[in-house]
Protein backbone atom coordinates (compact mmCIF):
# COMPACT_ATOMS: atom_id res chain seq x y z
CA UNK A 1 0.00 0.00 0.00
CA UNK A 2 3.05 1.93 0.58
CA UNK A 3 4.79 1.99 -2.70
CA UNK A 4 0.99 2.46 -4.35
CA UNK A 5 0.51 5.65 -1.88
CA UNK A 6 4.10 6.67 -3.23
CA UNK A 7 3.54 5.67 -6.58
CA UNK A 8 0.63 7.80 -6.82
CA UNK A 9 2.42 11.36 -4.85
CA UNK A 10 5.12 10.54 -7.71
CA UNK A 11 2.86 10.77 -10.61
CA UNK A 12 1.02 13.77 -9.21
CA UNK A 13 4.45 15.73 -8.64
CA UNK A 14 5.23 14.78 -12.35
CA UNK A 15 3.28 17.87 -12.99
CA UNK A 16 4.03 20.19 -15.91
CA UNK A 17 7.41 21.81 -13.56
CA UNK A 18 5.84 20.48 -10.66
CA UNK A 19 2.94 23.41 -10.61
CA UNK A 20 -0.16 20.91 -9.67
CA UNK A 21 -0.92 20.15 -13.51
CA UNK A 22 -0.88 16.44 -13.65
CA UNK A 23 1.13 16.54 -17.01
CA UNK A 24 1.43 12.67 -17.27
CA UNK A 25 -2.34 12.37 -16.75
CA UNK A 26 -2.64 14.69 -20.12
CA UNK A 27 -0.09 12.22 -22.13
CA UNK A 28 -0.56 8.97 -20.46
CA UNK A 29 -4.10 8.74 -22.15
CA UNK A 30 -2.63 10.13 -25.30
CA UNK A 31 -4.32 7.98 -28.08
CA UNK A 32 -1.21 6.35 -30.11
CA UNK A 33 -2.85 7.57 -33.45
CA UNK A 34 -3.29 11.11 -32.44
CA UNK A 35 -1.09 13.49 -35.10
CA UNK A 36 1.19 15.11 -31.98
CA UNK A 37 2.43 17.48 -34.36
CA UNK A 38 -0.84 19.53 -34.58
CA UNK A 39 -0.76 20.26 -31.31
CA UNK A 40 2.87 21.24 -31.43
CA UNK A 41 2.17 23.76 -34.18
CA UNK A 42 -1.15 24.82 -32.35
CA UNK A 43 1.19 25.91 -29.00
CA UNK A 44 3.90 27.32 -31.43
CA UNK A 45 0.49 29.92 -32.96
CA UNK A 46 -0.85 30.48 -29.52
CA UNK A 47 2.49 31.28 -28.38
CA UNK A 48 2.80 33.77 -31.08
CA UNK A 49 -0.29 35.46 -30.68
CA UNK A 50 0.89 36.58 -27.23
CA UNK A 51 4.06 37.76 -28.68
CA UNK A 52 2.52 39.42 -31.62
CA UNK A 53 -0.01 41.61 -29.00
CA UNK A 54 3.84 42.75 -27.45
CA UNK A 55 6.05 43.33 -30.57
CA UNK A 56 6.48 46.04 -32.57
CA UNK A 57 9.41 44.67 -35.04
CA UNK A 58 7.27 44.74 -38.16
CA UNK A 59 9.12 42.05 -39.96
CA UNK A 60 8.53 39.66 -36.92
CA UNK A 61 4.63 40.85 -36.87
CA UNK A 62 3.89 40.64 -40.22
CA UNK A 63 5.90 36.99 -39.98
CA UNK A 64 3.60 35.89 -37.21
CA UNK A 65 0.49 37.91 -38.81
CA UNK A 66 1.32 35.72 -41.83
CA UNK A 67 -0.08 32.21 -40.48
CA UNK A 68 -0.69 32.35 -36.63
CA UNK A 69 -4.65 32.76 -36.68
CA UNK A 70 -4.97 30.99 -40.56
CA UNK A 71 -3.44 27.88 -38.58
CA UNK A 72 -6.08 27.56 -36.58
CA UNK A 73 -8.84 27.30 -39.01
CA UNK A 74 -6.96 24.95 -40.90
CA UNK A 75 -6.16 22.78 -38.08
CA UNK A 76 -10.17 23.29 -36.93
CA UNK A 77 -10.81 22.06 -40.52
CA UNK A 78 -8.66 18.96 -40.35
CA UNK A 79 -10.55 17.93 -37.62
CA UNK A 80 -13.71 18.64 -38.40
CA UNK A 81 -16.54 16.34 -38.75
CA UNK A 82 -20.12 16.76 -40.02
CA UNK A 83 -22.52 15.51 -37.57
CA UNK A 84 -26.54 16.36 -36.59
CA UNK A 85 -27.24 19.85 -37.05
CA UNK A 86 -28.85 20.82 -33.44
CA UNK A 87 -26.24 18.47 -31.68
CA UNK A 88 -23.57 20.18 -33.37
CA UNK A 89 -24.64 23.96 -32.87
CA UNK A 90 -25.23 22.97 -28.89
CA UNK A 91 -21.98 21.22 -28.70
CA UNK A 92 -19.80 23.67 -30.45
CA UNK A 93 -21.80 26.93 -28.75
CA UNK A 94 -20.70 25.05 -25.06
CA UNK A 95 -17.38 24.76 -26.57
CA UNK A 96 -16.82 28.10 -28.02
CA UNK A 97 -19.22 30.67 -26.58
CA UNK A 98 -19.54 29.75 -22.90
CA UNK A 99 -15.59 30.47 -22.75
CA UNK A 100 -16.13 33.74 -24.84
CA UNK A 101 -18.41 34.55 -22.01
CA UNK A 102 -16.85 33.91 -19.16
CA UNK A 103 -13.95 35.36 -20.28
CA UNK A 104 -16.16 39.07 -21.43
CA UNK A 105 -17.38 38.78 -17.25
CA UNK A 106 -13.84 38.02 -16.48
CA UNK A 107 -12.72 41.43 -18.87
CA UNK A 108 -15.25 43.78 -17.03
CA UNK A 109 -14.48 42.49 -13.61
CA UNK A 110 -10.62 42.97 -13.81
CA UNK A 111 -11.01 46.31 -15.35
CA UNK A 112 -12.99 47.39 -12.07
CA UNK A 113 -10.34 45.71 -10.17
CA UNK A 114 -7.70 47.67 -12.09
CA UNK A 115 -9.44 50.83 -12.36
CA UNK A 116 -9.87 50.82 -8.14
CA UNK A 117 -6.33 50.12 -7.96
CA UNK A 118 -5.32 53.20 -10.12
CA UNK A 119 -7.53 55.66 -7.91
CA UNK A 120 -9.48 56.09 -11.26
CA UNK A 121 -12.89 55.16 -9.73
CA UNK A 122 -14.54 57.50 -12.09
CA UNK A 123 -13.60 55.37 -15.43
CA UNK A 124 -15.28 52.25 -13.92
CA UNK A 125 -18.57 53.41 -15.47
CA UNK A 126 -17.56 54.50 -18.68
CA UNK A 127 -15.11 51.58 -18.76
CA UNK A 128 -18.03 48.83 -17.83
CA UNK A 129 -20.15 50.11 -19.99
CA UNK A 130 -18.07 50.23 -23.57
CA UNK A 131 -16.86 46.67 -22.42
CA UNK A 132 -20.79 45.52 -22.28
CA UNK A 133 -20.81 46.71 -26.00
CA UNK A 134 -17.71 45.47 -27.04
CA UNK A 135 -18.84 42.00 -25.78
CA UNK A 136 -22.33 41.97 -26.80
CA UNK A 137 -21.12 43.05 -30.16
CA UNK A 138 -18.17 41.00 -30.56
CA UNK A 139 -16.28 42.98 -32.58
CA UNK A 140 -11.88 41.72 -32.22
CA UNK A 141 -11.02 45.56 -33.87
CA UNK A 142 -12.75 49.22 -33.41
CA UNK A 143 -15.17 50.53 -35.94
CA UNK A 144 -17.24 53.29 -36.92
CA UNK A 145 -20.14 51.96 -39.45
CA UNK A 146 -22.88 51.47 -38.18
CA UNK A 147 -21.76 53.64 -35.48
CA UNK A 148 -18.71 53.42 -32.67
CA UNK A 149 -17.86 49.82 -31.83
CA UNK A 150 -15.41 48.94 -29.93
CA UNK A 151 -13.20 45.78 -30.00
CA UNK A 152 -13.63 42.75 -27.42
CA UNK A 153 -10.03 42.03 -28.71
CA UNK A 154 -8.76 38.53 -30.14
CA UNK A 155 -12.08 36.25 -29.01
CA UNK A 156 -13.23 37.24 -32.06
CA UNK A 157 -11.76 33.94 -32.94
CA UNK A 158 -13.59 32.42 -31.31
CA UNK A 159 -17.22 33.93 -32.29
CA UNK A 160 -15.43 33.27 -36.23
CA UNK A 161 -14.79 29.87 -35.74
CA UNK A 162 -18.34 28.91 -34.08
CA UNK A 163 -19.89 30.52 -36.89
CA UNK A 164 -17.64 28.83 -39.47
CA UNK A 165 -17.93 25.62 -38.47
CA UNK A 166 -21.94 26.10 -38.51
CA UNK A 167 -21.30 27.35 -41.71
CA UNK A 168 -19.12 24.21 -42.73
CA UNK A 169 -21.54 21.64 -40.93
CA UNK A 170 -24.36 22.66 -43.29
CA UNK A 171 -22.47 22.74 -46.87
CA UNK A 172 -20.10 20.29 -46.63
CA UNK A 173 -22.22 17.67 -48.54
CA UNK A 174 -22.78 20.23 -51.41
CA UNK A 175 -21.15 18.90 -54.57
CA UNK A 176 -20.88 22.65 -55.01
CA UNK A 177 -19.65 23.56 -51.56
CA UNK A 178 -16.41 25.17 -52.86
CA UNK A 179 -18.45 27.47 -54.98
CA UNK A 180 -20.31 28.67 -51.51
CA UNK A 181 -17.17 28.88 -49.79
CA UNK A 182 -15.71 31.30 -51.95
CA UNK A 183 -18.51 33.19 -52.55
CA UNK A 184 -19.48 33.48 -48.69
CA UNK A 185 -15.44 34.68 -48.40
CA UNK A 186 -16.06 37.68 -50.80
CA UNK A 187 -19.25 38.16 -49.59
CA UNK A 188 -17.28 38.84 -45.88
CA UNK A 189 -14.74 40.15 -47.63
CA UNK A 190 -16.81 43.30 -49.22
CA UNK A 191 -19.70 43.85 -47.02
CA UNK A 192 -16.52 44.18 -44.37
CA UNK A 193 -15.81 47.82 -46.13
CA UNK A 194 -19.51 49.12 -46.21
CA UNK A 195 -20.67 47.70 -42.55
CA UNK A 196 -19.17 45.99 -39.65
CA UNK A 197 -21.91 43.08 -38.53
CA UNK A 198 -21.88 41.94 -35.06
CA UNK A 199 -20.40 38.10 -33.78
CA UNK A 200 -17.65 38.80 -36.41
CA UNK A 201 -19.74 36.94 -39.14
CA UNK A 202 -17.50 38.85 -41.53
CA UNK A 203 -14.48 37.19 -40.48
CA UNK A 204 -16.05 34.06 -39.87
CA UNK A 205 -16.85 33.54 -43.64
CA UNK A 206 -13.81 34.84 -44.38
CA UNK A 207 -12.16 31.97 -42.38
CA UNK A 208 -14.44 29.82 -43.45
CA UNK A 209 -12.08 29.17 -46.90
CA UNK A 210 -9.26 28.24 -44.28
CA UNK A 211 -11.54 25.66 -42.73
CA UNK A 212 -12.73 23.94 -45.85
CA UNK A 213 -9.01 24.03 -47.19
CA UNK A 214 -7.86 22.32 -43.82
CA UNK A 215 -10.74 19.49 -44.17
CA UNK A 216 -9.99 19.13 -47.73
CA UNK A 217 -6.05 18.65 -46.66
CA UNK A 218 -7.71 15.79 -44.56
CA UNK A 219 -9.48 14.41 -47.25
CA UNK A 220 -6.53 14.23 -49.63
CA UNK A 221 -4.57 13.22 -46.93
CA UNK A 222 -2.56 15.99 -48.63
CA UNK A 223 -0.17 16.57 -44.89
CA UNK A 224 0.54 12.59 -44.77
CA UNK A 225 2.53 13.07 -48.36
CA UNK A 226 6.06 14.01 -48.28
CA UNK A 227 6.76 16.86 -51.27
CA UNK A 228 9.80 16.46 -52.95
CA UNK A 229 12.51 19.26 -51.05
CA UNK A 230 12.20 21.61 -53.98
CA UNK A 231 8.96 22.18 -53.62
CA UNK A 232 9.21 22.48 -50.09
CA UNK A 233 11.76 24.85 -50.35
CA UNK A 234 9.85 26.82 -53.00
CA UNK A 235 6.97 26.81 -50.89
CA UNK A 236 9.02 28.56 -47.65
CA UNK A 237 10.27 30.99 -50.61
CA UNK A 238 6.62 31.89 -51.47
CA UNK A 239 6.02 32.36 -47.56
CA UNK A 240 9.08 34.79 -46.75
CA UNK A 241 8.19 37.02 -49.87
CA UNK A 242 4.47 37.24 -48.60
CA UNK A 243 5.44 38.23 -45.11
CA UNK A 244 8.68 40.35 -46.15
CA UNK A 245 6.95 42.02 -49.07
CA UNK A 246 3.44 41.84 -48.25
CA UNK A 247 2.51 40.80 -44.29
CA UNK A 248 -0.96 42.92 -44.98
CA UNK A 249 -3.00 40.48 -44.00
CA UNK A 250 -5.14 40.69 -40.81
CA UNK A 251 -8.21 37.62 -40.37
CA UNK A 252 -9.84 40.13 -37.58
CA UNK A 253 -10.94 42.88 -40.23
CA UNK A 254 -11.16 40.86 -43.35
CA UNK A 255 -8.18 42.94 -44.57
CA UNK A 256 -5.85 41.69 -47.01
CA UNK A 257 -3.28 44.41 -48.41
CA UNK A 258 -1.97 41.95 -51.19
CA UNK A 259 -4.65 39.73 -51.73
CA UNK A 260 -4.10 36.79 -53.04
CA UNK A 261 -0.76 36.77 -52.19
CA UNK A 262 -1.25 37.09 -48.43
CA UNK A 263 -3.64 33.77 -48.52
CA UNK A 264 -1.01 32.27 -50.37
CA UNK A 265 1.67 32.76 -47.86
CA UNK A 266 -0.99 31.82 -45.39
CA UNK A 267 -1.22 28.54 -46.50
CA UNK A 268 2.58 28.01 -47.24
CA UNK A 269 3.48 29.52 -43.52
CA UNK A 270 0.93 27.16 -42.14
CA UNK A 271 2.79 24.21 -43.89
CA UNK A 272 5.97 24.94 -43.16
CA UNK A 273 4.72 25.67 -39.39
CA UNK A 274 3.06 22.02 -39.86
CA UNK A 275 6.52 20.35 -41.13
CA UNK A 276 8.48 22.32 -38.67
CA UNK A 277 6.30 20.65 -35.46
CA UNK A 278 6.95 17.45 -37.47
CA UNK A 279 10.85 17.80 -36.63
CA UNK A 280 10.01 19.12 -33.20
CA UNK A 281 7.95 16.13 -32.15
CA UNK A 282 10.79 13.64 -33.79
CA UNK A 283 13.81 14.83 -32.76
CA UNK A 284 13.25 16.81 -29.29
CA UNK A 285 10.89 15.08 -27.04
CA UNK A 286 11.07 17.43 -24.01
CA UNK A 287 10.46 20.68 -26.35
CA UNK A 288 7.63 18.61 -28.34
CA UNK A 289 5.44 17.53 -24.91
CA UNK A 290 5.70 21.63 -24.01
CA UNK A 291 4.50 22.77 -27.27
CA UNK A 292 1.98 20.08 -27.57
CA UNK A 293 0.94 20.47 -23.54
CA UNK A 294 0.12 24.61 -24.82
CA UNK A 295 -1.27 23.32 -27.91
CA UNK A 296 -4.50 21.29 -26.04
CA UNK A 297 -4.46 24.15 -24.13
CA UNK A 298 -5.25 26.99 -26.65
CA UNK A 299 -8.55 27.78 -25.30
CA UNK A 300 -7.99 28.85 -21.48
CA UNK A 301 -4.70 30.63 -22.73
CA UNK A 302 -6.25 32.68 -25.23
CA UNK A 303 -9.20 33.67 -23.18
CA UNK A 304 -6.86 34.26 -20.11
CA UNK A 305 -4.64 36.32 -22.44
CA UNK A 306 -7.34 38.37 -23.15
CA UNK A 307 -8.30 39.37 -19.75
CA UNK A 308 -4.63 40.93 -18.92
CA UNK A 309 -4.33 42.17 -22.51
CA UNK A 310 -7.66 44.68 -21.78
CA UNK A 311 -7.29 45.55 -18.38
CA UNK A 312 -4.00 45.44 -17.15
CA UNK A 313 -1.75 48.57 -16.94
CA UNK A 314 1.48 47.21 -18.68
CA UNK A 315 2.39 50.60 -19.04
CA UNK A 316 3.62 50.60 -15.54
CA UNK A 317 5.63 47.59 -16.58
CA UNK A 318 7.18 49.66 -19.19
CA UNK A 319 8.00 52.83 -17.19
CA UNK A 320 9.71 50.96 -14.57
CA UNK A 321 12.38 49.49 -17.19
CA UNK A 322 13.09 52.71 -18.57
CA UNK A 323 13.59 53.63 -14.56
CA UNK A 324 16.14 51.38 -14.00
CA UNK A 325 17.46 52.00 -17.99
CA UNK A 326 16.30 48.90 -19.26
CA UNK A 327 15.70 49.49 -22.75
CA UNK A 328 13.88 45.97 -23.74
CA UNK A 329 10.67 46.92 -21.99
CA UNK A 330 8.94 44.32 -24.92
CA UNK A 331 10.89 41.47 -23.80
CA UNK A 332 10.19 42.07 -19.73
CA UNK A 333 6.26 42.53 -20.83
CA UNK A 334 6.08 39.46 -23.09
CA UNK A 335 8.16 37.46 -20.17
CA UNK A 336 5.12 38.73 -17.57
CA UNK A 337 2.78 37.43 -19.73
CA UNK A 338 3.77 34.00 -20.57
CA UNK A 339 4.21 33.57 -16.98
CA UNK A 340 0.73 34.90 -16.21
CA UNK A 341 -0.20 32.08 -19.20
CA UNK A 342 1.46 29.69 -16.85
CA UNK A 343 -0.58 30.72 -13.37
CA UNK A 344 -3.30 30.70 -15.57
CA UNK A 345 -3.15 27.11 -16.26
CA UNK A 346 -2.64 26.08 -12.96
CA UNK A 347 -5.66 27.85 -12.09
CA UNK A 348 -7.76 26.22 -14.96
CA UNK A 349 -6.07 22.43 -14.29
CA UNK A 350 -6.75 23.05 -10.49
CA UNK A 351 -9.87 24.20 -10.53
CA UNK A 352 -12.97 21.78 -11.50
CA UNK A 353 -15.50 24.43 -12.89
CA UNK A 354 -12.71 26.03 -14.89
CA UNK A 355 -11.67 22.65 -16.25
CA UNK A 356 -15.05 22.33 -17.36
CA UNK A 357 -16.00 25.77 -18.61
CA UNK A 358 -12.59 25.13 -20.83
CA UNK A 359 -13.06 21.54 -21.69
CA UNK A 360 -9.67 20.42 -20.47
CA UNK A 361 -11.15 17.61 -19.04
CA UNK A 362 -11.96 16.20 -22.25
CA UNK A 363 -8.52 17.31 -23.18
CA UNK A 364 -7.17 14.70 -20.24
CA UNK A 365 -8.85 11.98 -21.00
CA UNK A 366 -8.78 12.29 -25.14
CA UNK A 367 -5.59 13.78 -25.19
Amino acid sequence: MRLSIAGKYRRRQTGWFCLGINYEEIYMNTPKKREEYFDVAKGIAILTVIMGHVIHDCTLKNWIFSFHMPIFFLISGYFFYKKESKGFIEAKARQLLIPYAITCIGIMISSVIVNLSLNNVSAIGGSTKEWIIASLYGSGGVHEVPFHIPQIGATWFLWALFISLVIMNSIVDSKYSYLIVISLFFVGQKSSELVWLPMSIQPALVCLLFVYLGYMCKKEKILQKDLPKGWVVAIAIIWAVSFIYGGHMYLVGCYFGNGILDIIGALCGSYIMILVSRVIVRKTKFISRILQFFGRSTLPILCFHLIEQNTFPWWKVQELCWSVGFNHSEMAILFCKYVFMLVALVLVYNIPVLRKIFSVEREMKNG
